[in-house]
């Protein structure tokens, strides 16, 4: 069985839709998912215009209190604006409260430099991988208590000092970031919708394949991994392309990898499910307005079978 999560940007297009009501829209679309027994929830973190937030921290543990069984979080953090130590207290938080339920994605993308200066109150911020590497490093030795003892930071402990974590996912466009998920033994999860990592023969199977490979030899168990997409059902082709249309501007930089009718949306997805050998995908649903949200969520529920599990 396919399972199917959500990805959400919060895009929204004044003046037909205010970035306002996407945070309003969030707690119908949700739930609404939650009922229908789509997998994951999950909030991206973005710096661009035409976007209802820019970091999704503080709405990851109210969806959780909204929902049931849902499981949410942040696709990604971009962990090169933020401290790992922050990361860790909100999330390991989280992740108690809201016991097997709570996602941590982790991701390599940055925001113009005066944004990262703003945030981090520096000159300049380096977004360099072996500073990336450094801060996934330094997050898991948080989470883990694995620190050195003549490391500066052995003596800093996270509450709640109990063994908890929320299942962390390395996100990534192609090979890049495959190995930080091997080297801490993370889910994975390839993005498909990049337009501009496809551009650059980002998304292909065989980056899959590889860590999937990799993964059964270095642990002995399968990976855990997805493929996120961007698309849109609607009840009819002609519907699915006005609706695309209208909303140009607001997903400008979306890949349109699934686009159509309920049955031809199931068939595109059965299709890539086996290509990528996954039994999951995460939808970025390129439908802004909350009623033609709500309506594809229920087709692709009902052509897909899903049931709460």
């Amino acid at each position: 069985m396919l399972k199917l999560g959500l990805l959400d940007f919060g895009f929204f297009d004044a003046p037909r839709l205010h970035s306002y009501e996407v945070l309003d829209n969030l707690f119908e679309v949700a739930p609404k998912a939650d009922e229908l027994g789509f997998s994951r929830y999950w909030l991206a973190e973005h710096y661009e215009h035409g976007v209802g937030w820019r970091n999704p921290d503080h709405l990851v543990g109210l969806l959780c209190g909204s929902t049931e069984q849902i499981k949410v979080g942040p696709a990604g953090v971009l962990l090169l604006l933020h401290s790992p130590l922050a990361v860790v207290q909100r999330y390991k938080q989280l992740a108690y409260l809201f016991d097997g339920r709570i996602d941590l994605g982790l991701a390599r993308g940055v925001s113009e430099q005066h944004v990262a200066k703003a945030l981090w109150q520096q000159d300049e911020v380096d977004f360099s991988r072996d500073r990336y590497a450094q801060m996934m490093q330094e997050l898991f030795h948080f989470f883990r208590g694995t620190f050195p003892e003549d490391h500066p930071s052995k003596s800093i402990t996270v509450p709640p000092h109990t063994h908890v974590e929320p299942e962390v996912w390395t996100l990534g466009t192609g090979r890049g970031s495959i190995p930080f998920a091997l080297e801490y033994n993370t889910a994975f999860s390839l993005s498909l919708f990049h337009k501009t990592a496809n551009a650059n023969g980002g998304g292909r199977p065989e980056y899959l394949h590889e860590l999937q490979d990799r993964y059964r030899e270095q642990f002995g168990v399968e990976a855990r991994c997805n493929i996120c997409i961007g698309g849109l059902c609607a009840p009819s082709y002609e519907e699915a392309q006005r609706r695309l249309k209208l909303h140009v501007q607001a997903h400008a930089s979306i890949e349109q990898n699934v686009v159509g009718t309920p049955e031809s949306c199931r068939e595109q997805l059965l299709e890539l499910q086996d290509k990528y050998r996954v039994d999951e995908i995460i939808f970025c649903d390129l439908n802004v307005r909350l009623e033609h949200r709500l309506e594809g969520l229920q087709m692709l529920a009902e052509t897909m079978q899903m049931v709460v599990v």
